[in-house]
């Protein structure tokens, strides 16, 4: 029983890392984008289409938190000491982003608020570029031994650098701001949406060159990804999706059917998600050191007392985050427009 009560958990941490990318990447790809306003008017306008969201789209991060930490403590400890660094950039990207957008339009000054601006894009980008750099190490590996429930680290920052890190973490910032960008198609009109769309195709562009690439470096870091892909053929019926959900994406966009175009864009996301998941699975870090010391679902998992309690209270907690998701995102459907209260 203890093997399904892990394997139902390692779903949950995968469809809470799915459920942040998809929600907090289209805010992240907004802010990404950020130059594109030209004017103040355009970048508030920018930064109300996120503002009723962003804040409540960062709880899957709670989930993704608690659910590994109460979940599978091991491989909890070691990401958090072993990417320490890499985390720290990335929540020190937060919270940039957090204090730019409260804080830009607390003074009048132009200079004042293009600073905050600049700084919200900067952070965004920070955040895009360290989460594609987290995971794709991740899917790489890192020198570190496992035993009897310690990991010790044996590498340093420059093991986070190679070729595959470096190429997903470019790939997430463009997937992500092809994502923020068709979300700006749904919430904006006139002069901004027009720029937006002149935009999106050189971000799919290089997308699509970038996801080719990391295919190549990703047989040179990693090899072991391929393996489950040789040993079962079926799942590279899957890798074209990506080329498909892009293309329709962009018809999508060429047509004016925005609401299509980003439930393109999140499928394409999705399908990415996947790819990795096939690989990975079921490991949750991997050493470079040796297989033996990967840290996988079943070498890390809670009690099975701790998991069926932690079920119970996702069972009751996240139709909660669901609903609250649900009736947030109909409140503030629509076309942005600003207000008193806007940012």
């Amino acid at each position: 029983m203890i093997e399904y009560l892990e394997l139902a958990w390692y779903l949950i941490v995968c469809i809470s890392v799915m459920m942040y990318i998809l929600l907090d990447g289209f805010d992240l790809g907004v802010g990404s984008l950020m130059y594109l306003g030209k004017t103040d008017q355009e970048r508030r306008i920018m930064l109300n289409t996120i503002g009723p969201l962003w804040d409540g789209n960062e709880v899957w991060l709670i989930v993704i938190g608690g659910g590994l930490f109460a979940g599978f403590p091991p491989a909890y400890a070691a990401i958090c000491s072993i990417y320490y660094t890499l985390l720290m950039f990335m929540l020190f990207g937060i919270i940039l982003r957090a204090v730019s957008i409260e804080f830009r339009s607390k003074v009048e000054g132009a200079k004042w608020r293009v600073a905050w601006d600049t700084t919200f894009g900067v952070a965004s980008g920070i955040i895009t570029f360290g989460a594609g750099l987290l995971l794709g190490s991740m899917v790489t590996g890192v020198p570190f031994t496992y035993q009897d429930g310690s990991t010790l680290f044996t590498g340093d920052f420059s093991s986070f650098l190679r070729p595959f890190p470096i190429n997903i973490g470019f790939l997430g910032f463009t997937i992500f701001a092809i994502h923020g960008g068709v979300f700006l198609l749904l919430k904006t009109d006139g002069v901004l949406y027009e720029r937006v769309k002149k935009v999106i195709p050189f971000y799919m562009v290089a997308y699509l060159i970038l996801f080719f690439i990391s295919s190549i470096t990703m047989e040179i870091d990693v090899h072991e990804m391929y393996k489950r892909y040789d040993d079962h053929w079926t799942f590279y019926m899957f890798p074209p999706f990506v080329l498909v959900f892009t293309y329709l994406c962009y018809r999508a966009i060429c047509r004016g059917r925005d609401g299509w175009a980003f439930v393109f864009s999140g499928l394409n996301i999705i399908t990415l998600f996947g790819l990795a998941t096939i690989g990975f699975f079921p490991n949750m870090v991997r050493s470079t050191t040796g297989s033996e010391h990967n840290i996988t679902l079943y070498n890390s998992g809670s009690s099975s007392t701790t998991l069926i309690v932690l079920l119970i209270v996702v069972a009751v907690g996240l139709p909660i985050v669901f609903s609250y998701g649900i009736w947030l995102y109909k409140s503030f459907s629509g076309k942005t427009s600003l207000h008193r209260s806007s940012y």
